[in-house]
């Protein structure tokens, strides 16, 4: 994967997205090159012998000028011992191809088990002031999907995420954290530290490394937590923030997606009767085994399992 500081360059070049990445990898395929060829040609040469439109020929030849600075950035993400999963790969999860297309992240910086890409997940979300009731559903649903081998996938905040991944690694499950900023601004809560298993945990950045977190940057990270999801169970929204724009993201994409169903809602979760009514989120009740709540999973776990 030398040559991945090459694409890393031109993605970090203005007016280079992931479709002109996609289509400068398939004319390369085509004609048995490699990235590192174009950044000796010239323009015109660019043009000539990939015949690709001026203007992306012409930003090809700017990256040029910016490879000594990613390319220590690169070295250093090596040295911190962080994987960079291109898009082209095939630990690349389809999923994200299928589900958002061009506005899939060309590259995923990841620290953990990278062969949970492979797996099948589940989202678990809920906000970093989830209610008492509420952690206790998402921790009871993680220990769930842990025994159906079901990755359970979660941001990596306080709250009901720090909740998701403590029960998936504590009880013997696979969990996927998805970060709302650049790798090189992670954080590792001391919740997790002591339960960090690298066998059994991925922390994902879907940025280039030196982005820094913000609101916009979080609905790209919820978006991005739905699409990879193969369900989606938000355990609790309050209305209008940024669990409940993960709730419409997985509405929009099309991926199953479910709710607590409460007979009094609190007021973390006053956006969960909004997700049924105006999202079609499936409701999730509750039953009673050996004197214990537990939420009743089991459509979610056969969407994972089946789907």
């Amino acid at each position: 994967m030398n040559n991945l500081k090459y694409w890393l360059t031109l993605e970090q070049t203005p007016n280079i997205g992931i479709a002109h990445l996609k289509t400068l990898y398939e004319k390369l395929q085509d004609k048995n090159l490699e990235i590192i060829d174009v950044f000796d040609l010239s323009e015109k040469e660019i043009e000539q012998d990939l015949h690709l439109p001026k203007t992306f020929c012409k930003s090809i030849v700017e990256a040029q000028s910016n490879l000594n600075r990613i390319e220590e950035i690169y070295l250093d993400l090596l040295n911190k011992s962080i994987s960079i999963i291109p898009f082209f790969s095939n630990l690349y999860p389809k999923r994200l191809h299928e589900k958002l297309g061009n506005n899939a992240p060309p590259f995923l910086y990841i620290i953990g088990n990278k062969d949970l890409l492979k797996t099948k997940g589940a989202a678990i979300l809920g906000d970093s002031k989830i209610s008492n009731k509420g952690e206790q559903i998402a921790f009871m649903s993680t220990i769930e999907l842990a025994k159906n081998n079901i990755t359970a996938i979660s941001g990596f905040a306080k709250g009901a995420d720090t909740t998701v991944h403590r029960a998936a690694v504590e009880h013997g499950g696979n969990t996927i954290a998805i970060l709302p900023c650049g790798i090189d601004h992670l954080k590792i809560p001391n919740s997790i530290k002591e339960i960090f298993n690298p066998d059994h945990f991925l922390i994902i950045s879907p940025f280039f490394p030196t982005k820094e977190a913000n609101k916009f940057n979080g609905y790209i990270r919820n978006r991005i937590t739905c699409a990879i999801s193969y369900s989606v169970f938000v355990v609790e929204a309050p209305i209008e923030n940024g669990i409940f724009e993960a709730a419409k993201s997985a509405f929009k994409l099309k991926i199953p997606l479910y709710t607590t169903e409460y007979a009094n809602y609190p007021k973390e979760a006053e956006g969960n009767p909004k997700i049924i009514s105006e999202l079609n989120g499936i409701p999730i009740r509750g039953r009673m085994e050996n004197n214990l709540l537990i939420p009743n999973i089991d459509k979610i776990i056969a969407d994972v399992k089946f789907n």
